[in-house]
């Protein structure tokens, strides 16, 4: 979202998600995530969070959320390619800021041009967003992650293996922190990917 606006806003509201937020103690002080810790480093913004059961706190982006679903993603949609189907809705979010504010009575494009003005520029280098393990592969040289299966190379049966994770893809890493293999990430039903390139050469 901030690659696509080209900058970043000073201040952000967040529900209280897993990936952020550990555990809440008995005052409201929370336990960070540290890849969420690191996020708020790196751009540089100020975060605030909701207040857990509150849902008061929060209707309007439930409202929006309701209206995303509603005018982008109804009637079901058929998904051959998940990157242009970003794209498409992208470009639809960005038609959509051509419409009056339901309060304010100005077009959405101008109001965030206003705020626009004050957001934070963007840091010169990407962030990355994953987590890394050491784990030990199987006779196989396969490694488990979240119950999913993924090959290394035979070479590295029953060796530790550095794996890179990310939401669409786990990297499989050396010593040296060179690609082995590289998988899409698995979801539903299916529960093993194979790359066969790295098991040229490889007799049994």
């Amino acid at each position: 979202m901030f690659q696509h606006m080209g900058r970043v806003p000073k201040t952000i509201r967040f529900d209280n998600l897993s990936p952020a937020v550990n555990k809440i103690f008995s005052k409201g002080e929370r336990e960070l995530t540290d890849t969420f810790e690191r996020f708020v480093l790196h751009f540089g913004f100020q975060y605030e969070f909701c207040n857990p059961g509150k849902g008061n706190e929060k209707g309007h982006v439930e409202a929006m959320v309701k209206y995303v679903r509603n005018n982008f993603l109804l009637p079901e949609n058929r998904i051959i390619n998940i990157e242009h189907f970003n794209k498409r809705l992208w470009e639809m979010a960005e038609n959509d800021r051509d419409r009056v504010h339901y309060d304010k009575k100005v077009l959405q494009s101008k109001l965030f041009e206003e705020d626009f003005d004050s957001f934070i520029m963007l840091p010169e280098k990407g962030f990355e967003c994953a987590r890394y393990e050491e784990l030990k592969s199987d006779k196989y040289g396969l490694v488990t992650i979240d119950k999913k299966q993924y090959s290394t190379s035979p070479r590295y049966a029953q060796q530790n293996v550095r794996v890179r994770i990310t939401y669409n893809e786990i990297a499989i890493l050396n010593e040296d922190h060179e690609v082995i293999a590289k998988h899409d990430r698995l979801y539903g039903v299916r529960r093993k990917s194979m790359i066969w390139q790295p098991l040229s050469g490889f007799i049994v």
